[in-house]
């Protein structure tokens, strides 16, 4: 959003403050202060009250960018090689209160290859152990928990399965710009912000891109997942992340570059939110 459109907006919200806290003193000292980050619920409310004339499907939403990892769940070579029990690998897992298990699966995605290994409790067998110290960069492993519960209403034993887990392996010290990501988002910015106008920004879906940082900190494999609807912003997108330079790359363990694969996010936020 320009200056003047936010400096117009911030002196009407001001001025119809003022207005509101002279006609309704007594309400205003008994309600709830509206707080900076509430602005696009306060619009709407003077709206409502008629104390300003204004389109909010006119205001110029904000677009923004964000780069991440590509994965959610992630742990690493360094952490598997000297884990023992699934916790030693899996933050926060609740030992607390799972305690009786009835079976415990867990599926190794190495490669194109799918392992299945079961054992009776959370502690790693022989055979999980040498598995998952086989494990590589991207390579997956889930873990399915079954349990038995003791109801404390019923007092009844039940038994439940737990949300499964799931882990990506990724490099112990991840790929990151020469310059930071700020110097990143803003050459991003100032070479696409300009180029998308008001009535298309105010349109578009989500855009996310995938792309790679290989071994020698340069930017790969840039493929499109989820379009903004617009071909013109996808393309102009798609140019801007390959163009990206200055990366340091990833390293495993053992101070070995290697690929890691991100995440590029861009889309708008409605003013206020």
């Amino acid at each position: 959003m320009n200056k003047i459109t936010i400096t117009s907006i911030s002196l009407i919200l001001v001025i119809a403050f003022a207005a509101f806290s002279f006609s309704n003193e007594k309400s205003v000292v008994e309600a709830k202060k509206p707080s900076l980050g509430d602005s696009t619920d306060t619009l709407k409310q003077l709206i409502d009250l008629h104390f300003i004339n204004f389109d909010l499907g006119k205001v110029e939403k904000s677009l923004f960018f964000n780069i991440r990892g590509r994965y959610n769940g992630t742990t690493t070579k360094s952490r598997l090689s000297e884990s023992k029990l699934i916790k030693d690998f899996v933050p926060g897992y609740p030992t607390d209160w799972i305690s009786d298990y009835v079976s415990i699966e867990m599926i190794f995605n190495k490669n194109d290859d799918q392992y299945i290994l079961h054992s009776a409790n959370d502690t790693l067998t022989p055979e999980q152990t040498e598995l998952i110290n086989s494990l590589d960069i991207n390579d997956n492993i889930s873990v399915r928990v079954a349990y038995k519960y003791k109801n404390a209403v019923t007092n009844e034993t039940e038994f439940r399965n737990m949300k499964n887990i799931s882990l990506v392996v990724v490099p112990e010290f991840s790929a990151m710009p020469v310059f930071g990501y700020a110097i990143i988002i803003e050459y991003l910015e100032q070479n696409s912000l300009d180029k998308i106008p008001t009535s298309i920004r105010n349109k578009m879906n989500q855009l996310i891109i995938h792309f790679s940082v290989n071994e020698l900190g340069e930017i790969n494999n840039v493929i499109l997942k989820q379009s903004s609807g617009f071909i013109e912003v996808d393309e102009l997108i798609l140019d801007l992340t390959n163009s990206l330079r200055n990366w340091n790359p990833a390293k495993d363990n053992n101070g070995n570059t290697v690929l890691q694969d991100f995440v590029l996010t861009f889309g708008n936020v409605e003013f206020g939110c």
